[in-house]
């Protein structure tokens, strides 16, 4: 699983949390950190270093941001993982993600059959809360009320078979930028690629920042307008 961070003051408790949750998924998860070579030597990459964790320098940035199809080969070409999967660096997980990958490793061919896996998350303000390892995010969600998936239109992280998609044939799309998620899906639909949609199975948590749970709202603006035009996403389960 792979993410990238920018050395943002109002973002780095987010990312400690991130770092520390990831790491404690580190029996079956890789995680794997990019980041620009501007930021190579800030201090919170030592961080990430020691807690198993991968650092990589990004060196294919456009507006300063990182490429999604560069990364993602990037990792491929480093990994021998069934799957790889890419979420934002304010996402944390439980053990439910490897449970659920393993299933779908021991149910589909992942060697030679093109999966797409993606998954809404859940908002939710942990600011006050010691997450300890990745098991305890299941406790802390049973304990609250009307903690929901976010809206139908997002995906919030995408995983993939190593087979993957079409790399080559998809647009210079960066990191943060609004509807690359849903294109994605749509042309996997075109291209028959198998669709997932892990949210029931899957937890996944967004950590709220200094801009709220509707910082992508914008983005689910242009989702919804796009579907309206004619881009139905089918997700397969």
């Amino acid at each position: 699983m792979f993410t990238s961070i920018r050395d943002r003051s109002s973002r780095r408790e987010i990312h400690g949390r991130l770092i520390k949750n990831w790491a404690a998924l580190s029996s079956g998860l890789d995680p794997v950190l990019f980041v620009s070579p501007t930021e190579q030597n800030t201090s919170w990459i030592d961080i990430a270093i020691s807690p198993n964790w991968t650092v990589r320098i990004l060196h294919a940035l456009r507006h300063n941001l990182p490429i999604i199809r560069v990364i993602v080969k990037d990792v491929l070409s480093v990994s021998s993982t069934p799957f790889v999967g890419y979420a934002n660096a304010d996402v944390l997980f439980d053990r439910s993600l490897l449970a659920t990958l393993r299933y779908l490793s021991e149910s589909l061919d992942v060697s030679k059959q093109m999966v797409l896996i993606v998954g809404r998350r859940r908002n939710i303000d942990i600011k006050t809360i010691d997450l300890g390892s990745g098991d305890n995010l299941t406790k802390i969600i049973s304990q609250m009320d009307n903690i929901r998936p976010f809206v139908d239109v997002a995906e919030d992280y995408f995983i993939i078979s190593r087979r993957g998609l079409p790399w080559d044939e998809i647009p210079d799309f960066v990191v943060g930028r609004v509807g690359y998620d849903n294109w994605l899906v749509a042309k996997a639909r075109d291209w028959n690629i198998t669709l997932i949609d892990a949210s029931r199975t899957v937890l996944a948590l967004h950590q709220c920042g200094t801009d709220g749970y509707t910082s992508g709202f914008m983005h689910t603006l242009y989702c919804v307008a796009n579907r309206s035009k004619g881009l139905p996403i089918r997700i397969m389960s």
